[in-house]
């Protein structure tokens, strides 16, 4: 992702008249991407193929389907057992949290935010994500939606209408923090702030005037406050 490094000043004009801070999951808040090129990598060899390239993993992963990703990296692959060997490295190579999720609620909250997390995610696999996180019980998100709760995925802009009508704030209230071109675009058609960081697979991937290396840049910046004074 582009963009100019973030400072407390200008994150604080960004977020002037925001209300609510919302949260990309996959590559934003954990390591995904990475952890399942290692997942692929290691079934493939398991069953036989050569190693995976990562530019060959990155050309098509997350942007078709995963048993078709699978037809394209490897020959004459059994997508089914594939997806059954890939299920099966999850213990070997489990995901990994950019952010301890307690501090990110914590921070969060007393900066004067109410707290959201908007995922394409499908819903049957957020709730072990923020569990891993650390986003449940007392720190679970205000407003939490993963992909069978959106009327259209990112980069549509329909994506944050249930979160714009559950808050009852309007889109220039809400400020979305991801890591993909998929992302800022759903947030720019929506009408909602965006800062991106550069923890994915996309470091030149989207025209974000604001990008931040990763979450915990974000919240460094935000325990500075008080933004409770300049964002009302």
């Amino acid at each position: 992702m582009t963009g100019a490094p973030a400072t407390y000043d200008a994150l604080c004009t960004r977020l002037e008249h925001v209300q609510l801070l919302a949260f990309d999951v996959d590559d934003t808040l954990i390591d995904t991407f990475q952890t399942s090129f290692r997942r692929t990598d290691s079934a493939g060899k398991q069953l036989g193929y050569d190693p995976l390239a990562m530019a060959d993993f990155q050309r098509v992963y997350g942007n078709i389907p995963f048993p078709e990703c699978v037809t394209h990296w490897y020959d004459g692959v059994d997508p089914a057992n594939f997806v059954d060997t890939y299920a099966r490295m999850r213990d070997a190579h489990p995901y990994t949290a950019f952010v301890d999720g307690p501090k990110l609620a914590s921070t969060v909250r007393k900066a004067g935010f109410q707290l959201a997390v908007l995922t394409n995610t499908p819903s049957h696999r957020l709730v072990p994500k923020l569990d891993l996180i650390g986003l449940c019980g007392a720190d679970a998100p205000d407003y939490c939606y993963g992909r069978a709760d959106l009327p259209e995925p990112k980069p549509s802009g329909a994506a944050f209408d249930p979160l714009l009508r559950a808050s009852g704030l309007t889109a220039d209230r809400v400020m979305y923090v991801g890591d993909a071109p998929s992302d800022y675009a759903a947030a720019t058609a929506a009408g909602v702030g965006f800062v991106g960081v550069a923890s994915g697979p996309h470091p030149s991937g989207t025209d974000s005037q604001m990008t931040m290396p990763g979450i915990t840049d974000i919240l460094n910046l935000l325990s500075q406050g008080p933004f409770a004074s300049c964002h009302r």
